[in-house]
C-alpha cells in the first residue's frame, strides 16, 4: 500500500505541475501582445503587479506626502505598444522610495516543467521481477495461467 499512495502522490503532482506548466507558458506567449496589471494603493504605500513581454514586473512605492486613509486597488489589461516582443533577464530596479523587481516568465515556466517531468518519472509502475504489478509480492504462490494475485485478482499471464 505504501508504494501505491507514493504513486498517488507523484501522479498528483504531475498533473498539477502540468497545468501550472501550461498555464505560465500561456501567459508568457501572451503577454507578449497584451499586459495585465493589478495596482492596490493605501495610506502612503502603492504596490503593483504586471505581467507584460514575457515578465513579470512587482513594484512597491512609498508615499510620504500622499494620506489616503483608505486601500482600494484595480486591475486593467492593455495592449503592448510596440508589438510582440519578451525580455528574457532578471533585474531589479530601486530608487529612494520605489522599488522594482523584474522577473521573466520563461525561467519559472522551465522550472516548472522540470518539476513535472520528476513527478511524471516518479510516478510510473516499475515492474519488479517476481512481484505482481500492483506491487504484491509473489513469493510462494503456485506457478501457472490459474492462480490470481491475492492483492487484486490478476491472472498470473496478466503478470
Amino acid at each position: 500500500m505504501k508504494g501505491r499512495r507514493r504513486r498517488m502522490f507523484w501522479r498528483a503532482g504531475f498533473w498539477t505541475g502540468a497545468l501550472v506548466t501550461f498555464a505560465l507558458l500561456g501567459l508568457w506567449i501572451t503577454s507578449g501582445w497584451r499586459s495585465i496589471r493589478v495596482v492596490t494603493w493605501g495610506p502612503q504605500v502603492s504596490t503593483m503587479a504586471q505581467v507584460q513581454s514575457g515578465q513579470l514586473w512587482m513594484a512597491y512605492t512609498r508615499h510620504p506626502e500622499y494620506l489616503d486613509p483608505t486601500w482600494t486597488w484595480r486591475a486593467e489589461t492593455g495592449v503592448v505598444e510596440d508589438g510582440p516582443r519578451w525580455r528574457w533577464g532578471l533585474w531589479d530596479r530601486s530608487a529612494g522610495l520605489a522599488h522594482n523587481l523584474y522577473v521573466a516568465l520563461w525561467p519559472v515556466a522551465a522550472l516548472s516543467a522540470c518539476l513535472t517531468a520528476l513527478a511524471w518519472w516518479c510516478s510510473r509502475r516499475r515492474a519488479v521481477a517476481g512481484h505482481c504489478p500492483c506491487g504484491y509480492s509473489l513469493a510462494g504462490l503456485p506457478p501457472g495461467e490459474n492462480s490470481p494475485c491475492p492483492e487484486c485478482g490478476r491472472p498470473n499471464a496478466a503478470r
